[in-house]
């Protein structure tokens, strides 16, 4: 998994939407090059994202850091993997950038204020820690 931070560390950094190729952006990540991201690439992804979003905190706690990344992973999924896969193709994420959507100035707001209910909660638990 160490090679997916590095190579995510050395991609990530933000866009310009002007400028932002989708078919780079998505090779950039496919780090094993099958054409689809697999749940490890997608919360190579993330990672940057929470850990700025904890930036400045004083008590970090870094189980709730990767439950963030996983909500973030699923959130991803349930949008992009139309063929419910589990894995997001080039084709996916491509036709997922073209949508409404993907223009959003937030993307991450309804993941970061959700709450679930307990029922959804232990699914979550179940699913993040299936022993």
């Amino acid at each position: 998994k160490q090679w997916y931070q590095r190579r995510v560390a050395i991609t990530a950094g933000g866009f310009d939407k002007d400028t932002f190729n989708p078919k780079v952006f998505f090779q950039m990540h496919d780090v094993d090059g099958n054409g689809e991201w697999d749940p490890y690439e997608l919360e190579a992804i993330f990672e940057k994202e929470v850990e700025e979003l904890f930036e400045g905190l004083d008590d970090i706690d870094e189980e709730e850091k990767a439950e963030e990344v996983a909500r973030m992973r699923e959130h991803v999924i349930k949008h992009i993997d139309k063929n419910g896969d589990g894995f997001v193709q080039r084709d996916e994420f491509i036709e997922y950038t073209k949508s409404p959507d993907f223009d959003a100035e937030d993307p991450w707001e309804s993941v970061i204020n959700s709450s679930l209910d307990e029922a959804e909660f232990a699914k979550f638990e179940k699913d993040l820690n299936p022993e």
